[in-house]
């Protein structure tokens, strides 16, 4: 469930052109930052479960994290995409 303007229909929410870029909103950055270690850890379980050897296991990244933007990227994206 997201939080949504009241002038934007939560059905609509998916295809309003002001939202193509922001996959989600209203999350917490401490919500944000949970999830990207949660993410983390479960992009690192799958590959542990689904390498069927050792040498498989080697070909896979040694740690996968994922995480925020800086602020130093933030700002580039918004020079770039003007966002």
């Amino acid at each position: 469930m997201v939080w949504i303007e009241s002038t934007i229909k939560e059905d609509y929410y998916l295809e309003h052109p002001k939202f193509r870029y922001f996959p989600v909103i209203s999350v917490s950055k401490s919500a944000a930052i949970d999830f990207c270690q949660w993410r983390s850890k479960a992009v690192m379980l799958h590959y542990a479960m689904n390498s069927k050897s050792p040498q498989e296991r080697q070909s896979f990244p040694k740690l996968v994290t994922y995480r925020l933007p800086t602020s130093y990227e933030l700002e580039l994206a918004i020079k770039k995409y003007g966002y």
